[in-house]
This record gives structure tokens, sequence and C-alpha cells, in this order.
């Protein structure tokens, strides 16, 4: 099973497409926030979520009114679980847990006709919620359907025989000439009272009891209403940004034009655009190297993004996509310092590398790895990651690893290089560079970069491209000398 920390999902930007849901109802925002992968024995599961995600999207224009039904309808709800669980047998429910409890049946009623006209429309599957009419009725015997709730006479004929006499004692006590009739008079009353309530604690124990078939029924109601709430934003969210149905499939994991939203938005901000991700990757290790500055990261982070989005019943962001069911997932980048255990950023790495190797021989695991070893001597790192990399190619796993050492590739299954500046005149790039500062230079190159990615063959060194940023950006010629004798 992949457990996913809050970090964890903050850090590769599933927070970020949870926050572009908006579930109405407080059972579906619940489940937003709470957002596992499906595991291999739900694989069903996951496949009938994604078959309903696309039967929505087939009809959402027609569906919209039934929709926009539904929302006003769950925004309603107020989450009586824990009403629902609290133990009732001596006592039963007060007043207030008899309102929430008719509250929430009046608006589960409400819910029957646009969730049918939905239904018949999509032919939804997995969703079935049970009838409890009969249970409003139990709080509701006058069948007005008004929010509120009281104990009605209707519920007990001794009840309304009381309410009749105290109703009389206090006419008598407003008629009452004497001080004396009036305090004999308001004793009686408080006899009368006492019965009232009495027999009021009857009645609300005889509605628990009558509840009691249903509280099931109301709970379960309570999870498709979760499921269906948040069903409708994942449709909502696939149609709008113009998402792909994915393939689930035996190993491989494959996007053609990825994004990851939230960079793309933020690139947006700044009025630039992000560069779709294509790219397969099957079992045993596929390496991604490329220029400086050249979003080997974010190339990383924007597969396993649409990763974990497929494996919680999204869409990816991507034109086409396929993703097998992992049994657990590992995403190791630099900045993993753990300073309160003594452990440095590369000792904090092989921690979790050893992790890694460990699952890697009892499950079926997706692996990232981003710029591992850099921490270290480049001579040392290089041997490391080439290991690892060797390593992860024989096993039956997928990894999918970012490094800026040689030789690393022919280690692995397949090979992307970045494209980074190979499409760039350089001689114009610098002339632009040197008319705008140096200062202004790192901009200039970051937006001549292309981030796209291309598969390679036979070649297993990286791009030398810095060596021509350090040229464009106005390195010292002396530098620039001792560097180009080293290559």
């Amino acid at each position: 099973m992949i457990q996913l920390t809050y970090e964890q999902k903050q850090m590769l930007g599933l927070n970020a497409v949870v926050e572009l849901l908006n579930p109405a109802s407080c059972f579906g925002r619940e489940k937003s926030r709470r957002l596992m992968p499906y595991t291999v024995s739900q694989k069903q599961e996951l496949l009938r979520e994604l078959d309903n995600i696309e039967k929505i999207c087939a009809h959402f224009d027609e569906a919209k009114p039934y929709i926009d039904a539904l929302n006003i309808i769950f925004g309603h709800f107020k989450d009586i679980r824990p009403t629902l669980t609290r133990e009732t047998e001596d006592i039963g429910f007060n007043d207030i847990e008899l309102f929430e409890i008719k509250y929430f049946l009046i608006q589960s009623e409400k819910m029957m006709e646009p969730w049918q006209k939905l239904n018949d429309l999509c032919k939804l599957q997995g969703f079935s919620f049970e009838n409890t009419v009969q249970a409003l009725d139990a709080v509701d015997p006058d069948r007005r359907r008004i929010p509120g709730f009281y104990i009605s006479e209707r519920y007990s004929q001794k009840l309304k025989d009381i309410r009749q006499d105290k109703k009389e004692i206090e006419l008598k006590i407003r008629k009452a000439v004497s001080e004396e009739e009036k305090q004999m008079l308001k004793a009686k009353r408080l006899r009368i009272v006492v019965g009232e309530e009495e027999e009021e604690k009857n009645i609300r124990i005889e509605i628990t009891q009558a509840l009691g078939p249903a509280l099931t029924d109301m709970q379960k109601n309570i999870k498709m209403t979760a499921d269906l709430d948040l069903l409708l934003q994942k449709a909502r969210l696939a149609k709008t940004c113009g998402c792909a149905k994915p393939k689930i499939t035996d190993a491989e994991v494959y996007f053609e034009d990825a994004v990851h939203p939230y960079v793309a938005r933020c690139l947006k901000e700044q009025g630039k655009t992000f560069t779709p991700i294509s790219i397969a990757a099957g079992r045993g290790a596929s390496v991604i190297t490329g220029a400086n500055m050249g979003g080997k990261s974010v190339t990383l982070k924007t597969v396993a993004l649409n990763v974990l989005l497929t494996l919680c019943g999204f869409y990816p962001f991507a034109k086409k996509a396929g993703v097998p069911i992992f049994e657990e997932f590992y995403f190791i980048a630099e900045d993993k310092q753990s300073p309160e255990e003594g452990l440095s950023s590369f000792g904090a790495e092989i921690v979790m590398l050893d992790e890694v190797i460990r699952a890697s021989k009892r499950a079926f695991c997706m692996i990232f790895l981003d710029e591992f070893a850099r921490g270290t001597n480049p001579d040392e790192g290089a041997r490391i990651v080439r290991a690892v990399t060797k390593y992860l190619n024989a096993s039956r796993s997928v990894a999918l690893l970012t490094t800026h050492y040689d030789h690393v590739a022919e280690c692995a299954g397949r090979h992307y290089q970045v494209i980074g500046l190979k499409e760039v005149d350089m001689k114009k790039l610098k002339s632009e560079i040197a008319a705008a500062g140096a200062r202004k230079g790192v901009d200039l190159i970051a937006s001549h970069m292309n981030y796209g990615i291309y598969q390679v063959y036979g070649e297993t060194d990286c791009p030398k491209d810095a060596l021509n940023i350090c040229r464009m950006l106005g390195l010292d010629e002396d530098v620039l000398n001792i560097i180009e004798k080293s290559y």
C-alpha cells in the first residue's frame, strides 16, 4: 500500500491539485483531504472510478443542471457521524441530535430526484443510496418536511393528554385570585411537567429505537455522498483542464504531453509556458540527463504527480497516459537533510535508498531518484549512481532517475535527454546577453531553454551546456581556458 505524507503531497504538487477541487459537502471535503492511491486489490474500483469520470464528461453539459442541484444540497449536509455512532441504549438521542438526523434525512430525500436524473443520464456504476423515508417519518410524523424538531403529540396519546392537562392548569393559574390557590395550582403543574418530561424521554427512546435499523443505511449514504461529491469534482477538473483517461497497464508508465498544473500556473503568471513532457518507462531503470537549468527535476515531478493522480482515481494532466498499479511509491530528492538525526543530505539519501532497495525486493515499486548522490564528491557519486542504476535496471520495479553524471545511462534500459540549448543559435543568444547585461543573462538563457525531452540511443554522457552557459554569461577568459583544457 502506498502511504503518502502531507509533505510528500505538498512537494510533488498533489495538494495543489486537490485545492483545484471544490467538494460541496463536508463528507467530500474530508475524502479529498485523505486521498490515498488505490491498491492492487482495488483495481476494479479504480477502473470503475475512471469509467464513471468518462461517463460524466461525455454528458457534462446535459448533466450540469443536476450536478448544480446536487451541489446545493451537498452544501446543506452536516456531519452527523458522531451522533450516529453514539451509545444511546439507555437515554436515546436528545432533541438536538434528532434535529440533526431529521435535517440530514430531509436533505437525503431532496437529493434523490437530481441524483436519479443524473444516473439515468450517465449510468454510473458503484452507487446505491439506501431508502431512508421510513426513518424520516420516524422523526417527522407530521410529514411536513420542515427543518426543526420537537416531540409532537402525534407520537403519544398519553403525551397529548398530559399537555392538555398542563394547558388547563396554566389557564387556571392565570385566572386564580388568591396566592394560596396559585401556589397549589403551580405545584400541580410541576407534577404534570415531570410526567411530561418522563413521557418525552420514553418517546425519544422509542424514536431512537425506530431509527436503529436505518443508522447503518445513513452511514452508507454518507459514504456514497462523499464518493459522488468527489467524483463530480474529478470529472469537472478533467473536463475543464482537458485531461485524458489513463489506461491501467501491467508495468509500463507512459505519458504524452504531460503537464504539471501548479508549475504551469506559476509560469503563466510570469508570462511563460510549460513545455509538455512525453516519456515512457518500463520495468527497470530509465535515466534523464540534461543541461544545467534544463528542468530535469520538474520533469521528474511532473511524471511522479501524474502517476499519483492516476492511482488516486483522477485523470492525469496529459493527452495520453498509462500507469500500472504500484504497491509502493518512492521519491528521493537531494533536499532531504536530517539535522535532528545528525545526517547530511547525502547520508539521508543513503538511508532512504536502503529503504527503497529493500522495498524493490518485496514489492512492485515506482521509484524516483532526483540527482541522487550529488552531495558527495563527483567520482564517488558517479560510481554510486551507476551501481544503483544497474541494480534497479535488473529489478521488477519501475525507476526513473535524473543525473548529471556521465555513463549512468549505459546502466539503464532507457535514456532521455532534455533538449536544453541544442537548437539555440549560441552567437545570437550571446549577443542578446551582452546587450542586456550578465545579470539578466540567466533569464534570457532560461527563455531560450527547451525543456522538452527526447529518447537517445548509444550516447551515455550528459550534455555539456554548463560550459556554454559560462561563456554566454561572460565568465573570465582565464578561467574558461582552464575549463576547456579539462574537457
